[in-house]
């Protein structure tokens, strides 16, 4: 009962605060700032073999700063959502790692995930160790 009336008040305040005027914002404002760029994409697609360079010079994209790394280095990196490969292998061990490999196909994020496996494993281990030899030998004297 009592988690149910706190996850309700959890969403009230979360309705309230997404109602705040704060975060009103002006369509049209929005639309005619990316005209350009929808412009440049459907350049793009009416003539898919032009390169970056080919598209930026059109006289319609004067006014548009837009740097090849920033397009290079972000379409089709492979990135995995939220956390890096260690992360993934450390979480979720083996499916972790395979995650990271079909994902990314990539050697060096696959060993990074599997790193993060085997420090899990370990960290499980001297966890467990580490236990039995406190409370193993703690209550020797009950008779255990």
């Amino acid at each position: 009962m009592r988690l149910t009336v706190l996850l309700c008040l959890l969403c009230m305040g979360t309705i309230a605060f997404a109602n705040n005027g704060e975060f009103s914002y002006d369509s049209e404002k929005v639309n005619s700032s990316l005209s350009a760029l929808n412009d440049l994409e459907a350049m793009h697609h009416a003539t898919p073999n032009a390169t970056f360079d080919d598209l930026i010079q059109d006289a319609r994209f004067e006014g548009i700063s837009i740097d090849k790394a920033t397009v290079y280095g972000h379409a089709n990196s492979g990135d995995l959502p939220v956390l890096p490969a260690f992360w993934w292998g450390c979480i979720l061990g083996a499916i972790g790692i395979l995650i990271v490999y079909l994902i990314t196909e990539d050697s060096n994020q696959t060993k990074a995930a599997l790193w993060g496996c085997l420090v899990a494993g370990g960290v499980y281990v001297l966890f467990w160790l580490f236990w039995v030899v406190i409370f193993g030998c703690a209550f020797w004297f009950l008779g255990g």
